[in-house]
């Protein structure tokens, strides 16, 4: 009788975070050194970063990965979701996009100081 070994499932969500959090920033830097309006107050305020579809797609669509993911974030994405446990996937998005708007909002200075000068305040 053979035996299998047991299935191994891995956490994703912190290199998820970190390269979403990362092309975020290096768009930010970008729009700084072209010497843009720098905008304090909203991640959604760009109108060439389309966070949305920026989120998107970051989130997992195989289901080992979903599944993994449900496994170690369970509550955190109820949280996100305001407890709609129907839908999976869009509760990680939900998650993550809360995720970027928390990271923006505590990044957005240290941002703007160490890549340019605030051309204007909206």
């Amino acid at each position: 009788m053979s035996r299998t070994s047991p299935a191994i499932i891995y956490d994703t969500m912190p290199k998820i975070k970190t390269d979403l959090q990362n092309e975020v920033e290096i768009y930010l830097e970008n729009y700084l050194i072209q010497g843009e309006e720098f905008l304090l107050n909203d991640l959604r305020d760009y109108d060439n970063l389309c966070v949305e579809e920026l989120i998107e797609s970051y989130v997992p669509t195989y289901n080992f990965e979903v599944d993994a993911l449900w496994y170690f974030h369970r509550i955190e994405f109820l949280d996100a979701s305001q407890y709609n446990s129907t839908d999976y996937i869009g509760s990680i998005f939900l998650y993550l996009r809360q995720h970027l708007y928390d990271w923006y909002d505590s990044n957005k200075e240290r941002i703007w100081l160490e890549h340019g000068p605030c051309i204007g305040r909206r």
